[in-house]
């Protein structure tokens, strides 16, 4: 009994450990990445893992109204290089602030954060994708 309750236990350990292994998605650089709220993307040859935290702002003029200003929609992001220090960010899409930061002698640009707004349509922030651009500097 003992024996297969360390059985069980083991391949939960294996189970598990290789569930987090396929969580991690791809994060190829120089082209654009799509990263759903909550995903964990990793450069395996870089050893950086960059996360979607949150959607931060969205007050972008939304389509089926006119608006004096475009607005801006802001996310925030973690990234995290290959000694695991984590850096926090936000990210915006109105050129006005800032669209792109050095993290990490890496360059993270946000290229769009979707799905843009319509009018008297909610939105829920778990449902925003954010597509961003990571280069070595």
């Amino acid at each position: 009994m003992k024996i297969s309750g360390i059985v069980i236990f083991l391949f939960l350990i294996v189970g598990n450990s290789c569930e987090k292994e396929k969580s991690l998605l791809p994060l190829p650089l120089d082209e654009s990445v799509e990263l759903k709220k909550g995903n964990v993307k990793l450069n395996k040859e870089e050893g950086i893992r960059l996360i979607f935290d949150s959607l931060v702002e969205e007050s972008r003029c939304p389509i089926g109204v006119e608006c004096v200003w475009e607005g801006n929609a802001a996310a925030a992001f973690t990234c995290y290089n290959a000694q695991n220090i984590k850096t926090d960010f936000i990210l915006n899409t109105n050129s006005s602030f800032v669209t792109d930061t050095l993290v990490f002698g890496y360059r993270i640009k946000l290229l769009d954060l979707k799905p843009y707004p319509i009018y008297n349509l909610e939105i829920n922030p778990e449902d925003y994708t954010a597509y961003v651009e990571i280069s070595r500097e």
